[in-house]
């Protein structure tokens, strides 16, 4: 989908599209060119949704269209910039201490498009949520070495690009729908691939281990960041290390 602001200015003309379907030509246009026309879909704002209708992206462009700063045209790309704006925002400030147009800002972008994109700030704090969660996904193939990445002084110092988990629990747990959801898949997720090294003789010990380390971790994580005292917090993130990857 394109996001079409200012029409007049851009056209040259003023285009009336009421009525979902109706549709318009651009062969004139030649960036629009590759597109023999656009199917209004809809819009609010001032803003109108529209839907590329009959053809292929442009190639020179690398399938997508070049990007005008001073509005019309939006790439397709900018609700992924919207998305991951929002998860370092809410993971560094939390939910509830960050706006609609504090996400749009980061993302470069006007207030005013935003709900071309979400229907509403808890909208985009659940896709914004899943995907920050995508990181939790990589493989885990070091009991030891996972630890180690995980409590470290550079994860605790970086909230916005660290564990959403750790950042983002306490405020999810007062919410409901499909954040909590999303959160919870993450937890069993990554339960689940840290039992496939954890220490232990059998499977059900192998899982005890990793609950148990995964609730070490973010909740040492937790509390580093939680203390003002700079030793107290590395001796949390350095002792709950050690205890997790010492020889049992």
């Amino acid at each position: 989908f394109l996001k079409i602001g200012t029409v007049a200015y851009y056209f040259r003309k003023a285009i009336t599209l009421k009525n979902p379907g109706d549709v318009f030509s651009c062969f004139s246009l030649p960036w629009l060119s590759g597109f023999p026309a656009f199917k209004f879909i809809g819009g609010q704002d001032g803003q109108m949704l529209l839907q590329p209708f009959g053809a292929d992206h442009r190639p020179e462009y690398g399938g997508r269209f070049p990007r005008l700063l001073s509005g019309g045209l939006v790439l397709a790309e900018n609700r992924q910039a919207i998305l991951k704006a929002a998860g370092r925002l809410f993971r560094e400030r939390g939910y509830d201490a960050v706006t609609v147009a504090d996400v749009m800002e980061a993302a470069g972008l006007t207030h005013g498009g935003f709900y071309g994109y979400f229907r509403s700030k808890d909208d985009l704090a659940a896709q914004a949520i899943a995907q920050a969660l995508e990181i939790m996904e990589r493989p885990v193939d070091d009991w030891g070495g996972h630890v180690n990445r995980y409590l470290t002084e550079a994860h605790r110092d970086n909230l916005a690009t660290g564990c959403p988990v750790a950042a983002l629990a306490n405020e999810t747990t007062r919410s409901a729908g499909v954040a909590r959801a999303e959160m919870t898949r993450a937890i069993g997720s990554t339960i689940d691939r840290m039992a496939e090294v954890a220490p232990g003789l059998d499977e059900d010990s192998k899982r005890r281990a990793a609950i148990a380390g995964w609730a070490a971790m973010v909740g040492a994580l937790v509390l580093s960041r939680l203390s003002d005292e700079q030793g107290l917090s590395d001796e949390i993130l350095n002792e709950t290390r050690a205890w997790l990857t010492m020889p049992r």
